[in-house]
């Protein structure tokens, strides 16, 4: 099992990869479009921090799994770039 670790500002979102070969994304920070007084004017360069990171560790592989753990922005309000520019099998949340 290899996990890859990712940096999203205020918190962190991790890439799974199982024995199988199978990929889990858990959480996908915040909102890249959160506002400037929310994010202190860094949610952008985050997220976008994030998606170049997956491009690179996914290399054109599907995500068979997004699992958001909760519902707050910095966990879940990367999913739907996340969902637009890679392809997902299924979302998980709680």
């Amino acid at each position: 099992m290899t996990v890859r670790f990712y940096d999203v500002g205020q918190g962190l979102s991790a890439l799974v990869e199982l024995p199988d070969g199978r990929l889990i994304l858990v959480d996908t920070g915040d909102d890249p479009a959160r506002s400037e007084d929310q994010c202190h004017g860094a949610c952008a360069a985050w997220h976008q921090h994030l998606m170049a990171a997956l491009a690179r560790d996914l290399a054109g592989r599907a995500i068979d799994m997004v699992w958001i753990t909760h519902q707050h922005s910095d966990h879940l309000g990367g999913a739907v770039d996340v969902l637009e520019h890679f392809q997902v099998s299924h979302l998980v949340d709680n």
